[in-house]
């Protein structure tokens, strides 16, 4: 049996221990305190199908929720010129289609045509983004960076010689602090005000190389 001595030295032993490993957990909880404040800071991130329009029910499908969400799309045209800027990439160029995979629902769709109006579509080293929409539940800068990825991808299939990318922006608050200014950070890139809109034109390659970095970066993450 142990001694009264015995015992009150094997309380403060435990007790020290208890307090050693007090200590360490918060030296460990002040260290990850970022990662796990970084963590909730975003939401967590679904899994997403990116799709091209390929058959008639793709057109289709395109066609129909972005007529259904027109009123969002920040083309200040009437209807019938707005309708222009969504089907010209099903004939001048390439569309996509964004799909969540639980539950399996059509969420954003973009699109791009090949060349200008100004020079009868023949400068196909020119795409501009006609149109790109995504549900304000599913906006999250890793689906937007795999999405502006995957429709690089298709420029670069249909046209092989695709040098510029030109987008159409009808700009709100402070610009400074959106994506377009830090896309005319990139090289070679400018922007020019016409039509009630903001056009933004940047080279493919510094644009590529810049969504590869970025999604480098956040796929490491998850």
């Amino acid at each position: 049996m142990k001694s009264d001595s015995e015992r009150r030295v094997h309380h403060d032993t435990i007790n020290r221990r208890i307090e050693q490993e007090d200590q360490r957990q918060r030296v460990w909880q002040d260290r990850s305190g970022e990662r796990i404040a970084a963590c909730a800071a975003e939401p967590e991130v679904m899994e997403y199908a990116y799709r091209p329009c390929e058959l008639e029910m793709d057109y289709a499908a395109y066609m129909k929720f972005l007529i259904r969400n027109q009123g969002r799309l920040g083309l200040p045209y009437p209807f019938a010129m707005k309708l222009s800027f969504l089907a010209g990439p099903l004939i001048l160029g390439k569309a996509m289609l964004l799909f969540s995979e639980e539950p399996y629902d059509l969420v954003g769709a973009a699109g791009f045509i090949c060349g200008t109006g100004a020079n009868d579509y023949e400068d196909r080293h020119v795409c501009q983004v006609e149109v790109a929409f995504l549900q304000e539940q599913h906006r999250h800068p890793f689906v937007f960076l795999r999405g502006l990825r995957t429709l690089l991808e298709l420029m670069k299939q249909e046209a092989p010689e695709v040098a510029l990318i030109q987008f159409w922006v009808q700009e709100e608050g402070d610009a400074s602090e959106t994506l377009w200014a830090k896309l005319l950070q990139l090289p070679g890139s400018r922007k020019q005000a016409e039509h009630q809109m903001t056009r933004y034109t940047v080279p493919y390659e510094a644009l590529a190389a810049y969504c590869q970095r970025l999604l480098r970066g956040r796929e490491n993450r998850y």
